[in-house]
Protein backbone atom coordinates (compact mmCIF):
# COMPACT_ATOMS: atom_id res chain seq x y z
CA UNK A 1 0.00 0.00 0.00
CA UNK A 2 1.43 3.69 -0.72
CA UNK A 3 1.17 5.83 2.39
CA UNK A 4 1.83 9.25 2.88
CA UNK A 5 3.30 10.52 5.81
CA UNK A 6 2.44 14.34 7.13
CA UNK A 7 4.01 15.81 9.92
CA UNK A 8 5.15 19.24 11.42
CA UNK A 9 7.32 20.88 14.31
CA UNK A 10 10.36 19.74 16.26
CA UNK A 11 12.42 16.86 16.51
CA UNK A 12 10.27 15.19 18.69
CA UNK A 13 7.33 15.55 16.38
CA UNK A 14 9.00 14.31 13.26
CA UNK A 15 11.57 11.25 14.48
CA UNK A 16 8.03 9.43 15.56
CA UNK A 17 6.83 9.63 12.56
CA UNK A 18 9.52 8.24 10.79
CA UNK A 19 10.39 5.56 13.45
CA UNK A 20 6.52 4.60 12.42
CA UNK A 21 7.72 5.16 8.39
CA UNK A 22 10.42 2.58 8.94
CA UNK A 23 8.29 -0.32 10.39
CA UNK A 24 5.29 0.02 7.88
CA UNK A 25 7.95 0.03 5.06
CA UNK A 26 9.82 -3.24 6.69
CA UNK A 27 5.69 -4.51 6.44
CA UNK A 28 6.13 -3.87 2.44
CA UNK A 29 4.70 -0.55 2.32
CA UNK A 30 5.95 2.55 -0.21
CA UNK A 31 6.04 5.20 2.48
CA UNK A 32 6.59 8.80 1.78
CA UNK A 33 7.24 11.58 4.56
CA UNK A 34 6.92 14.55 4.49
CA UNK A 35 7.96 17.04 7.19
CA UNK A 36 8.30 20.30 7.90
CA UNK A 37 10.83 20.92 10.82
CA UNK A 38 10.95 24.05 12.85
CA UNK A 39 14.55 23.85 13.99
CA UNK A 40 15.26 23.65 9.74
CA UNK A 41 16.47 20.13 10.73
CA UNK A 42 16.89 17.80 7.47
CA UNK A 43 16.04 14.40 8.55
CA UNK A 44 16.34 12.81 4.73
CA UNK A 45 19.53 11.02 6.18
CA UNK A 46 16.72 9.04 8.15
CA UNK A 47 15.37 7.45 5.11
CA UNK A 48 16.00 3.84 3.95
CA UNK A 49 14.74 1.33 1.70
CA UNK A 50 11.00 1.71 1.08
CA UNK A 51 10.69 5.34 2.21
CA UNK A 52 11.29 8.53 0.45
CA UNK A 53 10.90 11.92 2.23
CA UNK A 54 11.48 15.27 1.69
CA UNK A 55 11.40 18.84 3.77
CA UNK A 56 9.00 21.80 3.43
CA UNK A 57 9.08 24.80 3.84
CA UNK A 58 12.48 24.60 4.91
CA UNK A 59 13.35 27.85 3.51
CA UNK A 60 11.39 29.92 6.12
CA UNK A 61 12.89 28.06 8.91
CA UNK A 62 16.58 28.55 7.59
CA UNK A 63 15.88 31.87 7.82
CA UNK A 64 13.33 31.96 11.09
CA UNK A 65 15.02 34.04 14.14
CA UNK A 66 14.04 31.67 16.29
CA UNK A 67 11.92 32.28 19.73
CA UNK A 68 12.38 33.85 22.81
CA UNK A 69 11.39 33.83 26.60
CA UNK A 70 9.07 36.67 25.69
CA UNK A 71 7.10 34.54 22.86
CA UNK A 72 6.51 31.68 25.92
CA UNK A 73 5.14 34.16 28.25
CA UNK A 74 1.35 33.78 29.12
CA UNK A 75 -1.10 30.80 29.56
CA UNK A 76 -1.27 27.47 27.24
CA UNK A 77 -3.58 28.93 24.83
CA UNK A 78 -1.68 32.33 24.50
CA UNK A 79 1.50 30.44 24.12
CA UNK A 80 -0.12 27.69 21.21
CA UNK A 81 -1.37 31.09 19.28
CA UNK A 82 1.97 32.49 19.36
CA UNK A 83 3.29 29.30 17.99
CA UNK A 84 0.77 29.10 15.33
CA UNK A 85 1.24 32.72 14.33
CA UNK A 86 5.14 32.43 14.25
CA UNK A 87 5.67 28.81 13.17
CA UNK A 88 3.14 27.89 11.34
CA UNK A 89 0.53 30.07 9.60
CA UNK A 90 3.59 32.04 7.12
CA UNK A 91 4.18 28.21 5.95
CA UNK A 92 0.69 26.35 6.29
CA UNK A 93 -0.07 27.62 2.19
CA UNK A 94 3.09 25.53 1.15
CA UNK A 95 2.39 22.42 3.78
CA UNK A 96 -1.05 22.33 2.21
CA UNK A 97 -0.32 21.99 -1.81
CA UNK A 98 2.77 19.88 -0.85
CA UNK A 99 -0.14 17.39 0.89
CA UNK A 100 -1.96 17.89 -2.13
CA UNK A 101 0.59 17.01 -4.41
CA UNK A 102 1.02 14.17 -2.56
CA UNK A 103 -2.33 12.69 -1.25
CA UNK A 104 -3.21 12.44 -4.78
CA UNK A 105 -0.54 9.62 -5.30
CA UNK A 106 -1.45 7.72 -1.55
CA UNK A 107 -3.48 4.87 -0.53
CA UNK A 108 -3.49 5.97 2.69
CA UNK A 109 -2.76 8.51 5.15
CA UNK A 110 -0.67 9.89 8.32
CA UNK A 111 -1.31 13.00 9.65
CA UNK A 112 -0.05 14.91 12.92
CA UNK A 113 -2.99 15.76 14.85
CA UNK A 114 -2.09 19.93 13.98
CA UNK A 115 -0.78 19.87 10.62
CA UNK A 116 -4.68 20.70 9.53
CA UNK A 117 -3.73 21.90 5.98
CA UNK A 118 -2.58 17.69 5.53
CA UNK A 119 -5.94 17.07 7.36
CA UNK A 120 -8.16 19.28 4.62
CA UNK A 121 -5.88 18.11 1.91
CA UNK A 122 -6.97 14.63 2.58
CA UNK A 123 -10.64 15.86 2.96
CA UNK A 124 -10.43 17.18 -0.76
CA UNK A 125 -9.30 13.80 -2.34
CA UNK A 126 -12.14 12.27 -0.49
CA UNK A 127 -10.28 10.10 1.96
CA UNK A 128 -9.82 10.20 5.67
CA UNK A 129 -7.01 10.29 7.37
CA UNK A 130 -5.11 8.47 10.28
CA UNK A 131 -4.58 10.97 12.92
CA UNK A 132 -1.23 10.88 15.40
CA UNK A 133 -1.02 12.45 18.57
CA UNK A 134 2.02 12.82 20.16
CA UNK A 135 0.38 13.88 23.96
CA UNK A 136 -2.93 13.25 25.73
CA UNK A 137 -4.86 15.98 24.42
CA UNK A 138 -8.20 14.14 23.40
CA UNK A 139 -10.99 15.44 26.45
CA UNK A 140 -11.02 13.18 29.35
CA UNK A 141 -12.66 12.97 33.15
CA UNK A 142 -8.95 11.44 33.55
CA UNK A 143 -6.95 14.52 33.30
CA UNK A 144 -6.59 18.03 32.77
CA UNK A 145 -5.93 19.93 29.59
CA UNK A 146 -2.52 21.24 29.60
CA UNK A 147 -1.48 23.71 31.88
CA UNK A 148 -4.93 23.33 34.00
CA UNK A 149 -4.96 21.60 37.50
CA UNK A 150 -6.04 18.95 37.94
CA UNK A 151 -9.31 19.06 39.28
CA UNK A 152 -10.50 14.97 39.58
CA UNK A 153 -13.69 14.81 38.87
CA UNK A 154 -14.63 18.42 37.58
CA UNK A 155 -11.97 17.61 34.80
CA UNK A 156 -14.40 17.46 31.73
CA UNK A 157 -15.82 20.58 33.07
CA UNK A 158 -12.61 22.31 32.45
CA UNK A 159 -12.86 20.55 29.13
CA UNK A 160 -16.37 21.98 28.18
CA UNK A 161 -15.02 25.50 29.51
CA UNK A 162 -11.74 25.26 27.75
CA UNK A 163 -13.49 24.03 23.98
CA UNK A 164 -14.44 27.65 22.94
CA UNK A 165 -11.17 28.91 23.49
CA UNK A 166 -9.54 26.17 21.09
CA UNK A 167 -12.13 26.77 18.75
CA UNK A 168 -11.95 30.35 18.45
CA UNK A 169 -7.55 30.03 17.58
CA UNK A 170 -8.13 27.49 15.43
CA UNK A 171 -11.38 27.70 13.52
CA UNK A 172 -10.69 30.64 11.40
CA UNK A 173 -7.19 29.21 10.62
CA UNK A 174 -8.52 26.38 9.59
CA UNK A 175 -11.81 27.39 8.14
CA UNK A 176 -10.76 29.75 5.60
CA UNK A 177 -8.71 26.87 3.92
CA UNK A 178 -11.65 24.33 3.93
CA UNK A 179 -13.97 27.29 2.66
CA UNK A 180 -12.02 27.66 -0.25
CA UNK A 181 -11.12 24.16 -0.90
CA UNK A 182 -14.71 23.04 -0.79
CA UNK A 183 -15.20 21.69 2.38
CA UNK A 184 -17.76 21.88 5.24
CA UNK A 185 -16.08 24.28 8.33
CA UNK A 186 -15.21 22.63 11.10
CA UNK A 187 -17.45 23.75 14.20
CA UNK A 188 -16.24 22.48 17.15
CA UNK A 189 -12.50 20.66 17.44
CA UNK A 190 -13.28 18.06 19.96
CA UNK A 191 -16.42 17.24 18.66
CA UNK A 192 -16.79 17.03 14.38
CA UNK A 193 -12.78 17.65 13.50
CA UNK A 194 -12.52 14.56 15.51
CA UNK A 195 -14.70 13.23 13.74
CA UNK A 196 -12.95 13.21 10.22
CA UNK A 197 -10.26 11.15 11.86
CA UNK A 198 -11.79 6.94 11.57
CA UNK A 199 -8.58 5.86 13.84
CA UNK A 200 -6.04 8.09 16.39
CA UNK A 201 -3.01 6.90 17.92
CA UNK A 202 -2.00 8.56 20.70
CA UNK A 203 1.97 7.55 21.29
CA UNK A 204 2.22 7.28 24.40
CA UNK A 205 3.72 4.58 27.24
CA UNK A 206 0.83 2.95 28.41
CA UNK A 207 2.68 2.01 31.13
CA UNK A 208 3.03 6.03 32.15
CA UNK A 209 -0.26 7.06 30.91
CA UNK A 210 -3.02 4.44 30.36
CA UNK A 211 -5.54 4.53 28.36
CA UNK A 212 -8.45 6.77 29.44
CA UNK A 213 -11.66 4.07 29.34
CA UNK A 214 -14.00 7.47 28.29
CA UNK A 215 -12.20 7.80 25.02
CA UNK A 216 -14.67 6.65 21.75
CA UNK A 217 -13.20 3.36 20.65
CA UNK A 218 -11.89 4.90 17.67
CA UNK A 219 -9.21 6.45 19.86
CA UNK A 220 -6.33 4.33 20.88
CA UNK A 221 -2.98 3.76 22.88
CA UNK A 222 -0.50 2.30 20.64
CA UNK A 223 2.55 4.13 22.74
CA UNK A 224 5.93 5.67 21.93
CA UNK A 225 6.88 5.50 18.63
CA UNK A 226 11.02 5.19 19.03
CA UNK A 227 13.01 5.52 16.23
CA UNK A 228 14.96 2.11 15.83
CA UNK A 229 18.05 3.54 16.55
CA UNK A 230 17.43 5.12 18.83
CA UNK A 231 17.27 1.70 21.43
CA UNK A 232 20.89 1.21 21.01
CA UNK A 233 22.94 2.14 23.48
CA UNK A 234 25.69 3.70 21.08
CA UNK A 235 28.77 4.15 22.12
CA UNK A 236 29.47 7.88 24.17
CA UNK A 237 32.29 9.89 23.07
CA UNK A 238 35.45 8.45 25.16
CA UNK A 239 36.51 12.00 27.39
CA UNK A 240 32.24 11.42 28.27
CA UNK A 241 32.92 7.94 29.18
CA UNK A 242 36.22 8.97 31.71
CA UNK A 243 34.06 11.62 33.09
CA UNK A 244 31.11 9.52 33.96
CA UNK A 245 33.90 6.74 35.37
CA UNK A 246 35.42 9.45 37.68
CA UNK A 247 32.65 9.50 39.86
CA UNK A 248 29.75 9.55 41.12
CA UNK A 249 26.33 9.71 38.54
CA UNK A 250 25.87 13.30 37.38
CA UNK A 251 23.10 15.24 36.69
CA UNK A 252 22.23 15.43 32.83
CA UNK A 253 21.12 18.87 32.00
CA UNK A 254 19.34 19.49 28.54
CA UNK A 255 16.43 21.91 27.04
CA UNK A 256 16.56 20.03 23.81
CA UNK A 257 14.41 21.41 21.08
CA UNK A 258 13.82 24.31 23.24
CA UNK A 259 17.52 25.29 22.34
CA UNK A 260 17.54 23.72 19.00
CA UNK A 261 15.22 26.30 17.38
CA UNK A 262 15.96 29.38 19.86
CA UNK A 263 13.44 29.02 22.49
CA UNK A 264 14.98 30.76 25.63
CA UNK A 265 17.72 33.49 24.66
CA UNK A 266 19.63 29.99 24.59
CA UNK A 267 23.00 31.64 26.11
CA UNK A 268 21.06 32.98 29.12
CA UNK A 269 19.54 29.26 29.52
CA UNK A 270 22.92 27.98 29.95
CA UNK A 271 24.30 30.60 32.00
CA UNK A 272 21.58 29.40 34.67
CA UNK A 273 21.68 25.73 34.04
CA UNK A 274 25.49 25.84 34.95
CA UNK A 275 24.98 28.13 37.83
CA UNK A 276 22.51 25.92 39.18
CA UNK A 277 24.57 22.44 39.44
CA UNK A 278 27.28 24.75 40.94
CA UNK A 279 24.55 26.32 43.68
CA UNK A 280 23.71 22.34 43.69
CA UNK A 281 27.22 20.87 44.21
CA UNK A 282 26.41 17.80 41.94
CA UNK A 283 28.16 16.48 39.18
CA UNK A 284 26.51 18.02 36.14
CA UNK A 285 26.61 17.12 32.20
CA UNK A 286 25.63 20.47 30.84
CA UNK A 287 24.37 19.18 27.30
CA UNK A 288 23.51 22.38 24.88
CA UNK A 289 24.03 23.29 20.65
CA UNK A 290 27.50 23.70 19.44
CA UNK A 291 29.23 26.09 19.21
CA UNK A 292 27.56 27.63 21.88
CA UNK A 293 28.59 25.12 24.49
CA UNK A 294 32.45 26.43 24.44
CA UNK A 295 30.73 29.37 26.76
CA UNK A 296 31.05 26.69 29.90
CA UNK A 297 34.21 26.05 31.44
CA UNK A 298 34.46 21.87 32.02
CA UNK A 299 36.32 21.27 35.09
CA UNK A 300 35.97 17.23 37.31
CA UNK A 301 32.19 18.73 38.23
CA UNK A 302 30.93 19.98 35.41
CA UNK A 303 31.25 18.27 31.42
CA UNK A 304 30.00 20.66 28.18
CA UNK A 305 28.38 18.43 26.17
CA UNK A 306 28.21 19.92 22.23
CA UNK A 307 26.18 18.14 19.74
CA UNK A 308 24.18 15.09 20.23
CA UNK A 309 24.91 11.30 22.03
CA UNK A 310 23.02 8.29 22.60
CA UNK A 311 20.16 8.95 25.02
CA UNK A 312 19.87 5.26 25.69
CA UNK A 313 23.42 4.91 26.71
CA UNK A 314 23.90 7.70 28.32
CA UNK A 315 20.31 8.56 30.77
CA UNK A 316 20.87 5.32 32.89
CA UNK A 317 24.55 6.45 33.89
CA UNK A 318 22.86 9.89 35.22
CA UNK A 319 21.26 10.25 38.56
CA UNK A 320 18.56 12.63 37.18
CA UNK A 321 17.62 14.36 34.58
CA UNK A 322 16.86 18.40 34.35
CA UNK A 323 14.65 18.50 30.83
CA UNK A 324 12.17 20.61 29.19
CA UNK A 325 9.16 18.44 29.49
CA UNK A 326 9.09 17.26 25.84
CA UNK A 327 7.53 14.34 24.69
CA UNK A 328 10.41 12.39 23.64
CA UNK A 329 12.85 13.52 25.74
CA UNK A 330 10.61 12.85 28.85
CA UNK A 331 9.88 8.86 27.23
CA UNK A 332 13.47 8.65 26.48
CA UNK A 333 14.06 9.21 30.43
CA UNK A 334 11.27 7.03 31.44
CA UNK A 335 12.37 4.33 30.32
CA UNK A 336 16.01 4.54 31.18
CA UNK A 337 14.45 4.68 34.46
CA UNK A 338 15.75 8.20 35.84
CA UNK A 339 14.22 10.92 37.82
CA UNK A 340 12.91 13.85 36.25
CA UNK A 341 13.60 17.69 36.80
CA UNK A 342 10.80 19.50 34.66
CA UNK A 343 11.52 23.26 33.54
CA UNK A 344 8.26 23.48 31.43
CA UNK A 345 8.55 26.04 28.31
CA UNK A 346 5.39 25.66 26.27
CA UNK A 347 2.05 24.02 26.09
CA UNK A 348 1.72 20.04 26.90
CA UNK A 349 5.04 20.47 28.73
CA UNK A 350 3.21 21.26 31.42
CA UNK A 351 0.95 18.24 31.13
CA UNK A 352 4.37 15.67 31.04
CA UNK A 353 5.54 17.81 34.28
CA UNK A 354 2.54 17.27 35.77
CA UNK A 355 2.37 13.23 34.90
CA UNK A 356 6.22 12.69 35.70
CA UNK A 357 4.62 14.33 39.20
CA UNK A 358 1.70 11.62 39.56
CA UNK A 359 3.67 9.15 38.81
CA UNK A 360 5.90 9.81 41.72
CA UNK A 361 8.90 9.99 39.30
CA UNK A 362 9.35 13.46 39.61
CA UNK A 363 8.93 16.48 42.21
CA UNK A 364 6.65 19.38 40.85
CA UNK A 365 7.33 20.62 37.72
CA UNK A 366 9.51 24.14 37.34
CA UNK A 367 8.12 27.00 34.99
CA UNK A 368 11.46 28.56 32.72
CA UNK A 369 9.70 31.78 33.22
CA UNK A 370 11.04 33.57 36.39
CA UNK A 371 12.75 30.36 36.83
CA UNK A 372 16.16 31.19 39.13
CA UNK A 373 19.30 29.34 39.55
CA UNK A 374 18.98 29.29 42.90
CA UNK A 375 15.42 27.53 42.79
CA UNK A 376 16.63 25.01 40.35
CA UNK A 377 19.38 23.98 42.40
CA UNK A 378 16.72 23.35 45.25
CA UNK A 379 15.04 21.50 43.04
CA UNK A 380 17.47 18.84 41.89
CA UNK A 381 19.14 18.83 45.41
CA UNK A 382 15.25 17.82 46.76
CA UNK A 383 15.31 15.13 43.57
CA UNK A 384 19.00 13.70 44.49
CA UNK A 385 17.44 13.11 48.40
CA UNK A 386 15.03 11.39 47.38
CA UNK A 387 15.34 7.47 46.98
CA UNK A 388 11.75 6.40 46.49
CA UNK A 389 12.05 8.94 43.42
CA UNK A 390 14.60 7.28 41.88
CA UNK A 391 13.41 3.10 42.74
CA UNK A 392 10.18 4.50 41.32
CA UNK A 393 11.81 5.62 38.50
CA UNK A 394 13.31 2.12 37.70
CA UNK A 395 10.40 0.12 38.37
CA UNK A 396 8.47 2.76 35.48
CA UNK A 397 11.46 2.33 33.51
CA UNK A 398 11.37 -1.97 33.37
CA UNK A 399 7.90 -2.01 32.03
CA UNK A 400 8.31 1.15 29.48
CA UNK A 401 11.55 -0.36 27.79
CA UNK A 402 9.73 -3.60 27.65
CA UNK A 403 6.82 -1.94 25.34
CA UNK A 404 6.98 -1.49 21.06
CA UNK A 405 4.75 1.53 20.64
CA UNK A 406 5.85 1.05 17.32
CA UNK A 407 4.87 -2.49 16.34
CA UNK A 408 1.35 -1.90 18.10
CA UNK A 409 0.67 1.70 16.07
CA UNK A 410 1.61 -0.55 12.75
CA UNK A 411 -1.14 -3.75 14.21
CA UNK A 412 -3.81 -1.09 14.78
CA UNK A 413 -3.17 0.62 11.26
CA UNK A 414 -3.17 -2.39 9.67
CA UNK A 415 -6.00 -3.72 11.53
CA UNK A 416 -7.69 0.14 10.04
CA UNK A 417 -6.70 -0.95 6.45
CA UNK A 418 -8.29 -4.43 6.67
CA UNK A 419 -11.32 -3.01 8.31
CA UNK A 420 -11.23 -5.92 10.77
CA UNK A 421 -11.09 -5.28 14.95
CA UNK A 422 -8.07 -3.77 16.43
Amino acid sequence: MRIGIHTWGSEGDIRPFLALAHALAARGHTVTVAYTSVEGRSYDDLSAVGIRSHAVAAAYFKSFGGLTLDHIKGDPITQLNTILTLLFDPVAEEMFHDSAALCADTDLDIVHFMHHPAISAVGRAGKRPIAVFTAPVLPSGRYAPAGAPDLGPFNRLLWRLGNPLVDRLLGRRVNDLRRREGLAPVRHFFGDWMDIFPLTLTAVSPTLFPRPSDWDERHTMCGYLQYPEDAVAKELPPSLTSFLDAGEPPVHLTFGSMFAFGTDDVPVSMDLLARAVRIAGCRAILQAPEPLIGRITADDELFPLGGTVSHAALFPRCAAVVHHGGAGTTQAVVRAGRPSVVVAHLVDQFFWGGLLRKQGIALEPLKRNGLTAEKLARHIRRTLAAPSLASRAVELGVLAAAEDGVARAVELIEAHIKGGPR
